[in-house]
């Protein structure tokens, strides 16, 4: 029996492990969400410190202030598209701005954070 805990305990770890994007591979994940947004046509600012990531036991912690700007409708298609992704965006603050109402469009600013991790866990 605890075999076979042990074993259902591995699976989980398989699927939690893919939330996490591979070290060295930060900058596909970052293309990925222009690609997103070019899919979309509105128009993404990226802002990353390399002074905010913590490094805690052979993982990252990568915080991302992102600006989008577009048509309301397909920012929000924009936000559902990086919620599909199979890489985890935890989303700490969502602001929108009608400031470009008149052309029907808005501004938006998100602040999140992202998680890399080594090939190999301790």
């Amino acid at each position: 029996k605890v075999r076979e805990g042990f074993k259902e305990i591995e699976k989980q770890k398989l699927i939690l492990d893919s939330v996490y994007i591979s070290s060295g591979q930060e900058l596909d994940y970052i293309t990925q969400l222009e690609i997103l947004a070019d899919m979309q046509n509105i128009q993404m600012n990226l802002e990353l410190s390399e002074k905010q990531i913590v490094n805690i036991d052979g993982r990252k912690i990568i915080p991302l202030r992102v600006k989008i700007n577009g048509d309301y409708i397909k920012v929000l298609k924009f936000l559902e598209e990086i919620e599909r992704q199979s890489q985890y965006l935890n989303i700490s603050e969502l602001s929108f701005d009608n400031m470009l109402a008149e052309e029907g469009g808005v501004s938006a600013v998100l602040s999140a954070k992202v998680y890399s991790k080594n090939a190999i866990l301790p």
